[in-house]
């Protein structure tokens, strides 16, 4: 990286300086001291394999929830009954879908209790 200082000999007494900028890319050394100040490599290593593990896990978990509300709880069918069974006016038909919607109280149910075992 090429460091361009543009401080003039009478400015030399100033508490004021122009910065400095630099053109190209970041040397490796200014990786290796931030490795450093994280801990040295191996903690380095170690809180980026945690932060992957965490967008990973978080990733993962909000797939499985999509899919088991869609396919494992049975809320599908409850879908196309609510969908199947409204009035012209989108006001549900009384006790239409009552058989799915005891199924998937059930189900809510019975996950709340392996819960809190």
């Amino acid at each position: 990286m090429k460091k361009e200082k543009a401080v003039k000999k009478e400015d030399a007494g100033q508490l004021m300086q122009l910065e400095e900028k630099g053109k190209g890319s970041v040397p490796w050394s200014v990786y290796d001291v931030y490795i450093q100040a994280a801990g040295g490599p191996f903690a380095f290593l170690v809180i980026m394999a945690l932060f992957i593990l965490n967008v990973g896990s978080t990733a993962f978990s909000n797939w499985w929830r999509s899919y088991w509300i869609n396919e494992g709880s049975g809320a599908i069918s409850y879908g196309k009954c609510v969908a199947a069974t409204t009035t012209g006016k989108s006001e549900l038909q009384k006790d239409a879908c009552a058989k799915q919607f005891e199924a998937l109280k059930n189900c809510f149910k019975k996950a709340g209790k392996n819960l809190s075992k």
